[in-house]
């Protein structure tokens, strides 16, 4: 289970009456403290679930269904413009998926989908080799189906190493593809079967769903969460781990804890990320959390927020190399601090405008 940050009421926090008291009854700080600009706040959240939870959720589907299609006819058009192809189609719908993840509220309202991200991406779970369990699993002659059981060898993450191979060339790895009567590419079928499969109950949620908006403060303790966990992973896990930045791998880069290593394409992953945390926080032509922060005295706070995701996106756009080939260098370390600044901009100084205290629970990874 992703890593679940909590974050109970503590003694004079804001009670949002939304429903019962319109903005005309709202009681000031002294009285019984509820949020300002009541139905602004109910709006936002509104708003947040039809222009982002369910687009995101809307294109990830999408993506998938386009590399399913793309993959459909391999086996008889093994060829490198196909393979090229469709190696392009993972990555859009890797990024679509980064997108959805970063604001994965859906968990928290439907118990259902508690255990979904670790049954869609296995970055940074378990300490087992996805790529060795493949590869004995290609070696054998029995059902592929049977043999793609572990949720580890059916997610994002396998399909990758699928995809991609382990540094090898295009060429090299189409070899691989034809060997064995192709059973390489009826795997990564199973495994985009197994991934709209489970990405298909997030759109059918966010769709169908009215608790999410329903409670202003639910809502927003939600919202902060996924933030927090996501701004967290995004400095340790998906740039100071690979660049020898954090405690456990002081002084040791090493390009292979990136998130997308074997596509070359962690850097992206990390905008795509961005991007989302920006439609959150960032005054955009539909409500969002900025209009939360703001009616509920935030605005000081989130202004801060917003420039550490600005300073983190023009990081994210000047790199002149992959992230892979960066490791070293110092420009990944200046996009860790920017990472920091970030994390610490919701975790130590928005939440506590709000009122909010957060809690860890429990760690996921390895």
């Amino acid at each position: 289970m992703f890593k679940k940050l909590l974050m109970p009421l503590i003694g004079g926090i804001l009670i949002l009456f939304f429903a019962a008291c319109g903005g005309e009854n709202a009681y000031d700080g002294e009285e019984g403290l509820i949020s300002a600009k009541a139905q602004t706040t109910t709006d936002a959240f509104t708003s947040i679930q039809e222009n982002i939870l369910i687009p995101d959720a809307e294109k990830l589907q999408q993506s998938l269904q386009t590399l399913k299609t793309s993959v459909s006819t391999f086996e008889t058009n093994t060829t490198l413009n196909q393979l090229a192809l469709i190696q392009e189609n993972f990555k859009t719908s890797a990024f679509s998926w980064k997108n959805v993840q970063t604001a994965f509220i859906a968990a928290d309202f439907d118990k259902e989908l508690i255990d979904l991200v670790i049954l869609i991406d296995h970055f940074h779970i378990g300490n087992e080799s996805v790529a060795t369990l493949l590869d004995n699993i290609l070696a054998k002659e029995a059902d592929l189906a049977g043999l793609l059981y572990k949720n580890s060898t059916k997610g994002f993450t396998a399909l990758e190493y699928l995809l991609f191979g382990e540094a090898e060339t295009n060429e090299a790895l189409l070899v691989e593809m034809q060997k064995s009567n192709k059973r390489r590419i009826q795997a990564i079928g199973l495994v985009i079967d197994n991934l709209i499969k489970r990405t298909t109950p997030i759109l059918t949620f966010y769709q169908n769903d009215t608790t999410f908006k329903a409670d202003v403060q639910e809502a927003s303790d939600s919202l902060m969460n996924i933030l927090i966990d996501s701004s967290y992973k995004l400095k340790e896990w998906r740039v100071g781990d690979a660049a020898g930045l954090t405690v456990k791998y002081k002084n040791q880069s090493n390009q292979k804890r990136l998130e997308y290593y074997r596509s070359r394409a962690s850097l992206e992953g990390i905008k795509a990320i961005l991007e989302t945390h920006a439609k959150l926080m960032k005054p955009q032509s539909f409500s969002n959390f900025s209009d939360f922060a703001n009616a509920n005295s935030a605005s000081k706070e989130l202004q801060e927020v917003i420039g550490y995701i600005n300073a983190a996106q023009t990081l994210v756009d000047s790199f002149d190399k992959t992230l892979e080939e960066s490791v070293s260098d110092e420009k990944i370390h200046e996009l860790y601090l920017a990472l920091v600044n970030l994390h610490n901009g919701y975790y130590l100084s928005l939440i506590n405008a709000l009122n909010i205290t957060s809690k860890i629970i429990e760690a996921d990874g390895d």
